[in-house]
């Protein structure tokens, strides 16, 4: 048995964080209803083509999708009836939307006591920003995150959807915490994240540092501290090494690249002296480094136990042996032929030994389980096809 199995989550949610943190609870077992708008559901579904494209597709496995429109009495009726048998309702709106549709937890909380409400924001539900719209790199800007990867001197945005990642990390973090404190006292409670505040907590290491110290870090800052070094060997493939602060990983370095005349170099003989002297030392690995091809400087460093990994494309890891050795690629095939199936990554936690992986679904079809579901919680053929009438719910279209 899954940690959330017997669990039901309703999730309003949309695009990354939100579905993000709702497929983290799934893979432990929640059941996870997904309540999507009609005329084409979650925005994400269509972010580059049709409705099952695959960044839809990254964040929604082990879902159930139910096309209701809550704006109606109607539909709200129905979500209603969803929350009272619930036991997490999770969301993105904006701050006030749900409430407004009589959907916030002050409603729900009436109809179930024991109802866990996790609430995500861009910005707090409170402030000068409360009702500004957000997405990650809004999150990432204000958290100071993006000055660790944009360079100002030519300031393009780089890198992966991190707010949205570690936003959703945090949400499902507060649902559980709630659904802790209900399993304790018997009696739901609300919770709540914003992408700002995470995106700053997930920076706290660097805030304590500036605040002690008073030095801004820039986009090289950490790879100073920590003397890490990104290089690129004679057959032109890229590595890493990752010194930190122990002595023998930098007298190992040492021998590894046969470059003894280094323990005794002024620049670069203490800790505080490499650090000082990043840029020269970066400086003569690199011209050591492209000596020789990289399998060379893998094979001798993991021999001399210094941190080191290729500098992998997305291309690479899967054939990466350790990557292989775990099995963390799975492939999710829709029951559905027409439905391009789905290359996924293991939930990154082992219980028991078990991610749990085998039982995993496929992402759903937008409206694949709205007559499933609502049937369930005593909707009627004929209730159901006066509601598909008036378009207040939607079944599937590719079943």
């Amino acid at each position: 048995m899954k940690p959330l199995s017997g669990m039901t989550v309703i999730e309003a949610g949309a695009y990354i964080t939100v579905p993000y943190a709702a497929m983290m609870l799934a893979d432990m077992g929640a059941e996870v209803i997904k309540v999507e708008r009609p005329g084409g559901g979650d925005p994400f579904r269509r972010f580059d083509g049709n409705t099952y494209r695959p960044y839809f597709r990254a964040v929604n496995r082990t879902k159930k999708s139910v096309v209701v429109d809550i704006t109606t009495a109607e539909g709200k009726k129905i979500f209603r009836k969803l929350a009272a048998n619930a036991d997490l309702v999770i969301e993105n709106n904006r701050p006030g939307v749900m409430d407004r549709l009589g959907l916030g937890y002050d409603e729900l909380c009436k109809l179930n006591s024991r109802l866990v409400y996790c609430s995500v924001t861009g910005f707090g539900n409170e402030g000068p920003y409360r009702d500004r719209p957000a997405f990650d790199t809004v999150g990432q800007a204000l958290s100071g995150l993006l000055s660790l990867y944009v360079d100002p001197e030519n300031p393009r945005l780089t890198g992966a959807a991190i707010g949205d990642g570690v936003t959703g990390l945090y949400a499902c973090h507060a649902a559980l915490a709630g659904l802790m404190q209900r399993e304790r006292t018997g009696t739901g409670c609300r919770v709540e994240t914003n992408m700002m505040s995470a995106s700053m907590s997930f920076l706290e290491f660097w805030f304590v540092n500036y605040y002690a110290d008073k030095i801004l870090p820039d986009m090289y800052r950490k790879s100073q501290i920590n003397l890490s070094f990104g290089l690129r060997a004679s057959d032109g493939k890229m590595l890493i090494i990752h010194l930190s602060s122990l002595p023998k990983f930098w007298e190992g370095l040492l021998v590894a690249i046969e470059a003894p005349q280094f323990a005794t170099d002024a620049r670069f003989s203490t800790r505080p002296n490499r650090i000082e002297n990043y840029e020269l030392l970066r400086a003569e690995l690199s011209a050591i480094f492209s000596r020789r091809p990289r399998d060379h400087w893998l094979k001798v460093l993991t021999a001399n136990d210094i941190p080191n990994a290729p500098i992998y494309t997305f291309d690479e890891p899967a054939s990466d042996p350790q990557v292989k050795h775990l099995g963390l690629f799975y492939e999710l095939k829709h029951k559905n032929p027409k439905a391009d199936p789905t290359t996924m990554l293991k939930r990154p936690v082992w219980i028991d030994g078990q991610t749990g992986h085998e039982d995993a679904l496929a992402p759903p079809l937008l409206g694949e389980h709205t007559f499933e579901v609502l049937k369930r919680h005593g909707y009627s053929d004929s209730d159901l096809e006066k509601l598909t009438k008036s378009a207040i719910i939607e079944p599937c279209k590719d079943a």
